[in-house]
């Protein structure tokens, strides 16, 4: 369950998208945000994220490599140890949260850099439903390890209704160990979640 600070950096970054995205912006700002709530959104599977710039193992793991843009924005440690490599890319959105499409030259730097096998998945972050132009979901199409794509407020906004149900917690969550203890519904829903999670991460 979030903590009231982790909930409070999730209510921020909520906040800041929705002040950022109707503006023409570059992605900087979104970079930063990525880096900042990708531990706390639980159906992420981040334990933890840097900045390519700021990724301590760059220069051991690509020694070739510097601090300048190589297409990765910034790098994520699943919590089974494994990286993921990320791109941010932000669009001005309209008031359906819609914007401009993401052509395949944006992309083309980071799915080339992100190919090496180190990286056991690859993930382009939206701030909206900024879709791939039909030529570039081609060519993405295409590649051995096909990029994920999310939509970082859809996914924080998930993670928000979900503290309800986190809220709701009944009296087997205090007592796991007494077989009397009733469990409530929601209870017993967020274990079968839980659980098919688990199974389907395996």
């Amino acid at each position: 369950m979030n903590n009231p600070t982790e909930r409070a950096i999730i209510e921020a970054a909520i906040a800041e998208i929705a002040e950022m995205s109707p503006q023409p912006t570059g992605g900087k700002w979104l970079e930063a945000l990525t880096v900042r709530v990708a531990p706390l959104i639980r159906d992420w599977n981040i334990a933890s994220a840097r900045l390519w710039a700021d990724w301590p193992d760059r220069e051991k793991r690509f020694p070739n490599t510097t601090n300048l843009d190589v297409g990765i924005d910034a790098v994520a440690v699943r919590r089974d140890g494994a990286h993921i490599a990320i791109q941010c890319k932000a669009r001005q959105l309209d008031d359906d949260r819609r914007g401009a499409s993401i052509h395949y030259d944006e992309i083309a730097k980071f799915t080339s850099a992100a190919s090496n096998p180190f990286w056991a998945e690859s993930c382009i972050v939206t701030n909206g439903e900024n879709p791939l132009a039909s030529g570039a979901a081609q060519s993405a199409s295409m590649l051995a390890k096909h990029p994920k794509w999310v939509d970082i407020a859809g996914d924080l906004a998930r993670e928000r209704e979900s503290w309800a149900s986190q809220d709701d917690r009944c009296a087997r969550c205090d007592n796991p160990d007494d077989p009397d203890a009733v469990r409530t519904k929601s209870c017993m829903q967020r274990e079968a979640i839980a659980e098919s999670v688990r199974i389907l991460r395996e």
